[in-house]
């Protein structure tokens, strides 16, 4: 590694990684190695995936966080100890999860496909000696076969042009019997006719709100945000109170706002990917083992956090 331009703390902000089993030399840009392998050039698809999650991450703060960590509650979710040793935090966003396990594991490592996201996780986690952060994609990881302990993926796989792809590329880089969770989509299959029926609605609405500018969309869920609030959060805040009337209200999307604008980002996330795959309990688990892994625990929670491990 060279590097032209160090931080106070000897941190590498701007110079070149090279490889040491093929030579190729990657640019460092404001602390983050860049991977790509000329992705975006190639899948016009996956650039505009990079572009509007690139703008929602690069809107984070530590106190304006989308979903917040959600590491801690998948953990919780699938039973699973803190992973130790080294983790790939696959799609990491805003770098919320990898901070998050960057507290236990001995070091992580947080891919990101977008510019934002990439810098945004850079600096949530330039304090963090044992979280590192480089801009790479999923399908084309950069490292070698069988290199980390623990994988972990939140909500990126159903993104992706081709998600088996994805989940097989994980599967390839995690130590051979290596523990993974990923959260993906749920199609609402074992939901109630009505709650299936607004899914196909807003898909419909989808076909308009992936083709808006970022910065317009964005400003169209924040408008939206409190409406969607008192439609869906205040009324599970209601129904939840009263114990008969809590299955029902467990089935309320949108449920987790905290105030009345905490929603633009969700609905952002919601109504912006120009891809988006949703899953049943059956083929989320199937989509796993064809990619190498065994199904070990699924839990539900707005969607399927899938425990896995790898093949031997």
């Amino acid at each position: 590694m060279a590097g032209r331009l160090q931080d106070a703390g000897g941190e590498i902000m701007e110079g070149e990684l090279t490889c040491s089993g093929c030579g190729r030399a990657f640019d460092i840009r404001r602390g983050v190695p860049q991977m790509l392998l000329d992705t975006l050039e190639r899948d016009v698809k996956k650039a505009r995936t990079a572009t509007t999650f690139g703008f929602l991450w690069s809107r984070t703060t530590d106190a304006n966080t989308h979903g917040g960590s959600h590491a801690a509650k998948t953990l919780a979710a699938l039973s699973l100890t803190p992973p130790a040793g080294l983790v790939l935090d696959a799609g990491c966003g805003d770098g919320s999860d990898a901070a998050a396990l960057a507290s236990h594991a001995a070091e992580v490592i947080g891919v990101e496909l977008s510019e934002g996201g990439s810098r945004a996780a850079f600096e949530r986690t330039r304090r963090l000696s044992n979280a590192h952060i480089v801009r790479a994609d999923l399908c084309h990881l950069p490292f070698r076969p069988g290199h980390f302990s623990f994988v972990y993926s939140y909500g990126v796989l159903h993104h992706m042009p081709v998600p088996e792809a994805g989940l097989a590329e994980l599967a390839r880089v995690s130590r051979h019997g290596a523990a993974a969770a990923i959260y993906l989509y749920e199609d609402f299959s074992e939901r109630s006719a009505g709650l299936r029926w607004s899914l196909r609605a807003a898909n419909s609405w989808r076909a308009v709100s992936t083709r808006l500018p970022p910065q317009l969309l964005y400003a169209l869920c924040v408008v939206a945000a409190p409406l969607v609030y008192l439609g869906f959060t205040v009324p599970f805040k209601v129904l939840n109170r009263v114990p008969v009337f809590r299955p029902l209200a467990a089935g309320i999307p949108f449920r987790h706002g905290r105030a009345p604008f905490s929603l633009a980002a969700d609905l952002y996330d919601r109504f912006s990917a120009p891809i988006e795959y949703r899953y049943s309990r059956h083929t989320a688990a199937g989509l796993a083992r064809v990619a190498g892994f065994a199904v070990e625990q699924v839990a539900y929670e707005r969607g399927w956090m899938l425990g896995l491990r790898r093949g031997e």
